[in-house]
């Protein structure tokens, strides 16, 4: 049994760098790709911190409203000469739409994270209330060799818990990166000038994301 588990660890990890190696993800720098696996093995690293007496699963509930700010930031910081030199027509047009959409995942992500605050997420020992409901099923199905119930449990808490949820909001942000790194490349690339200015559609998006915030 430890054995097969240890197997679909090592398929698993295999499977990540198959998908990691495509796009989008090959377009992001060195800092992005530190960034985010940064991110992974802190957040399952600090599961190992015990809080009021147990493990606490939550950590990565916590990381969810700043992630995205904290790429936009890399990625403004990465792309501030093309992002705030100076262009015209469609290319400024690009240029507007990146710096509206910084704006809005930034000012969602604190205000997420504010009510979060609120509520207590970040206390010491604050959990999803979930995590209950998900304990018990996983404990449920697994053996009782204390070894295999460890490996699986690790299993997924790396894989989903920190890992696929943290690749979630780096693929929900994956957008803002490209309009963020090519404003003008962007902008020239669909030969369309007409396609490349705000339409309709985009300012009442932007304007409906701005009046739910």
């Amino acid at each position: 049994m430890c054995l097969c588990v240890l197997q679909t660890l090592a398929s698993v990890c295999q499977g990540i760098q198959h998908i990691t190696s495509a796009l989008p993800y090959a377009e992001a720098s060195k800092h992005t790709r530190q960034l985010f696996w940064g991110t992974v093995c802190a957040t399952w690293l600090l599961t190992f911190v015990r809080q009021r007496g147990r493990r606490n699963f939550s950590i990565v509930d916590r990381v969810w409203p700043l992630f995205p700010v904290v790429l936009a930031a890399q990625w403004v910081n990465e792309s501030r000469d093309s992002l705030f030199a100076a262009h015209e027509g469609a290319a400024c047009a690009a240029q507007c739409k990146a710096i509206v959409g910084v704006v809005l995942v930034t000012v969602w992500g604190l205000r997420l994270c504010y009510n979060s605050v609120r509520r207590g997420d970040y206390n010491v020992g604050a959990e999803d209330y979930r995590w209950v409901h998900v304990r018990a099923s996983i404990d449920r199905i697994l053996p009782q060799c204390s070894a295999v119930r460890w490996a699986v449990w690790e299993l997924f808490n790396i894989v989903f818990v920190s890992g696929f949820q943290l690749a979630l909001l780096y693929l929900i942000a994956v957008p803002l990166h490209m309009l963020v790194r090519y404003p003008g490349v962007v902008a020239r690339g669909t030969g369309n000038m007409a396609a490349d200015k705000w339409s309709c559609a985009e300012v009442s998006l932007a304007a409906l994301m701005a009046a739910l915030l």
